[in-house]
């Protein structure tokens, strides 16, 4: 119930950051949805420039090309020649993204200045003042020309006609002279979120308690295109992809264009063609200019985004927060599935509740992706976290309850002792005391192959069914055969002969009852399918050598049980059974006990020399065979060996592709350890092994 509180909390972070202005605009909010919002303008591509608009940028070529003009920013003459020059193309709208806010340095001195305006001579001072051009064609262009004017920083205003408006402080107006001759005008002041990056622009400002419009939204007004004007204030952008590719014309060219040759007429005619009843946005992108921004669509200067903004207004399609309607269907949705989840989650294996999550997963990334396409900007990265921690959490909480289950049959089972250590017990109390003794003994190993991944598709109560009938019969045949149950370990069985009833022949007696294990599997393979759709298969350690036995624990929690390497080494010939595709693994030192003993050895052949993880001396290993193995296979496998250790590769290979054949025609499939032989040979042929290579194989895991 916890973790379903979390996920509720996590999806009201979702609704929060979607419907609620305080939490939406919040460091910690705006950085993560930005982030994600940044994500996919850059993996879903941001889509073209649609409007019929140019940006025509006085960029480093220009100011490298016309040096004569000196640094920006130019004289007003140069200015005006490049304003007037656009003029004769008639574009649809002239925007100016530059601010006329100081003089420019007098040409005449002011003294003469003065004397002149008091001899009545304006005409004159007129005529030779910096401004006079440049004034002159703003004026007689001023229907299709929008100046800009700026502000060093921005506070909120607050009126009973507007809900909230950018306070315009500490403006950057243009001269008067300007405004009087060209009356439209715009803001461009660029607000950025708390990281840093510019992602949304405001429509309107506030100067003086007076509504005045962003450069773009004033712009849009006057180019004479129908377009729909937000009933917001502040929209996200959705940057435009080609601006600086398909849409900007260097000033450079501009003024070549003005020049009588053949190269001048031909940038004429090009620029015509792109310039007539266009939107014209004229600004400097010289990187001297540092007129640039980070945003989702990465650095772009300020003409960039006056074009971005322009044509997401103009187009309708600038990103829009998502209605309350579709945010609470979203979390009422997840809710729903999370709860589903919840409920049914004893019935789910964890692979089960993967998948569902994967295919929630896919939902939602496609949903995310359309509405972004369809400019509608979801908070999607609380979404994302959502379903992260709620699969973890998920997952996490089946796992537990897969261990409390396994952890409960341990803990059933281990109650249980082989009825000759009761005998004994009986007739010695003295052995119940706390120690041990070093005494030489065989242990074996065996455990379920894939048990973790078919135990989670089974309830607790089926689980127990399948163990208490599989571990029941493995019991049995320990105890049939005189040996000591040591525990369970949740699907795997430990057992040891030798002790506490002395035996001379209990490696003999532990290869028996490995054997009849694998008989009892093979003959109850069709009833586990059958009964629990479990394809049943084993895999089984067998080791002799000394250990210490005897009662190890607590004065209030005894256990009988065995301690030292024979013991581990056991443990990793189960391992790696699998590695060798066989049932028993067993030493050469458990057949040196049968023989001595003189026991018939179980039939058998010599696989390996094999360095198990965490040791460096070789063990040679042995596969026992469930039932008698052909001799004439037997000896085949073991001369392929001595090809394989004297690095006659191709001699080896050929010799073991024979005991495949021999293994298939024999047991009805090919030899696994065979073509895990002719594996090694093709691999050392083209890697030859170490010079002191004795022929061992270091196994690298348990």
């Amino acid at each position: 119930m916890i973790q379903f509180l979390l996920i509720a909390v996590l999806i009201s972070f979702f609704v929060c950051s979607s419907l609620v202005t305080s939490f939406r605009e919040s460091a910690f909010n705006s950085r993560l949805t930005g982030f994600g919002s940044d994500l996919k303008q850059r993996l879903l591509k941001p889509s073209p420039v649609q409007k019929n608009i140019q940006l025509v940028e006085i960029d480093n070529r220009t100011l490298e090309q016309f040096s004569e003009y000196g640094r920006w920013p130019w004289q007003r003459d140069p200015q005006a020649f490049l304003i007037y020059s656009l003029i004769q193309y008639n574009p649809r709208l002239l925007v100016l993204d530059i601010i006329y806010s100081e003089k420019e340095s007098v040409r005449i001195p002011l003294e003469l200045e003065n004397d002149l305006l008091k001899l009545g001579h304006t005409d004159l001072v007129k005529r030779y003042s910096p401004e006079g051009k440049l004034l002159k064609i703003l004026n007689r262009y001023k229907d299709k020309i929008v100046l800009t004017s700026g502000a060093e920083s921005l506070g909120i205003a607050e009126s009973e006609s507007e809900h909230e408006l950018p306070q315009i402080e500490n403006p950057i107006l243009n001269l008067a002279e300007y405004t009087a001759v060209a009356p439209h005008m715009g803001f461009s002041v660029s607000q950025p979120d708390q990281d840093g990056i510019l992602r949304r622009i405001f429509l309107n400002f506030s100067l003086k308690n007076e509504k005045i419009p962003s450069l773009a939204l004033k712009s849009a007004r006057l180019s004479g295109q129908n377009f729909s004007e937000p009933s917001v204030n502040e929209v996200q952008l959705n940057f435009r992809s080609d601006v600086k590719e398909k849409h900007a014309i260097s000033a450079a060219d501009i003024l070549l264009a003005e020049q009588d040759s053949e190269m001048g007429r031909k940038l004429k005619a090009r620029i015509e063609s792109q310039i007539k009843e266009s939107i014209v946005v004229l600004g400097v992108t010289a990187t001297s200019a540092s007129d640039y921004h980070a945003s989702a669509g990465g650095l772009v200067s300020g003409p960039e985004l006056v074009v971005t903004a322009l044509d997401n207004l103009l187009t309708g399609d600038y990103l829009r927060e998502p209605s309350a309607i579709l945010v609470l269907t979203i979390s009422v949705l997840l809710l729903l599935f999370f709860l589903m989840i919840q409920i049914y989650k004893t019935r789910l294996s964890s692979a089960q509740i993967i998948l569902m999550f994967f295919a929630l997963g896919a939902v939602v990334l496609l949903t995310d992706a359309f509405a972004f396409l369809q400019s509608i900007n979801l908070p999607s990265v609380w979404l994302y976290l959502l379903l992260l921690i709620g699969l973890f959490l998920l997952v996490y909480e089946k796992y537990q309850l897969v261990e409390e289950q396994k952890n409960f049959i341990k803990s059933a089972f281990s109650k249980y002792i082989s009825p000759d250590y009761v005998d004994e017990i009986l007739k010695n109390p003295e052995k119940l005391k706390i120690g041990g003794q070093r005494k030489e003994l065989t242990i074996m190993f065996s455990d379920i192959r894939s048990f973790t991944s078919f135990s989670e598709k089974m309830d607790a109560k089926n689980l127990g069914e399948f163990l208490n009938e599989y571990l029941d019969e493995m019991t049995e045949i320990v105890f049939a055969s005189r040996g000591t149950l040591d525990k369970y370990i949740g699907d795997a069985v430990m057992a040891f002969w030798g002790d506490p009833l002395d035996s001379f022949d209990h490696a003999h007696a532990a290869c028996e009852a490995a054997q009849k294990m694998m008989v009892w599997v093979r003959v109850k393979k069709v009833h586990f399918k059958t009964k629990y759709d479990i394809d049943l298969e084993i895999g089984i350690g067998i080791n002799t050598g000394l250990v210490s036995v005897g009662n190890m624990g607590s004065s209030k929690s005894l256990g009988y049980t065995v301690i030292g390497d024979a013991v581990n080494l056991s443990s990793r010939l189960e391992g790696a059974t699998k590695n060798y595709g066989v049932s028993i693994l067993t030493t050469e030192s458990t057949l040196l006990q049968i023989r001595n003993s003189g026991k018939p050895l179980p039939s058998h052949r010599y696989l390996d020399d094999l360095k198990v993880k965490g040791k460096n001396e070789a063990v040679r290993i042995a596969q026992v065979f469930e039932t008698a193995a052909p001799a004439l296979f037997i000896e085949s496998f073991a001369r392929a060996r001595e090809l394989y250790v004297k690095q006659n590769w191709d001699a080896a290979i050929s010799a073991f592709e024979d005991c495949s054949n021999q293994h298939l025609d024999f047991f009805g499939q090919t030899d696994p350890v065979s073509l895990m032989y002719i594996e090694r040979c093709r691999f050392y042929k083209s890697e030859s092994p170490a010079s002191d290579w004795d022929g061992s194989w270091k196994l690298e895991t348990k």
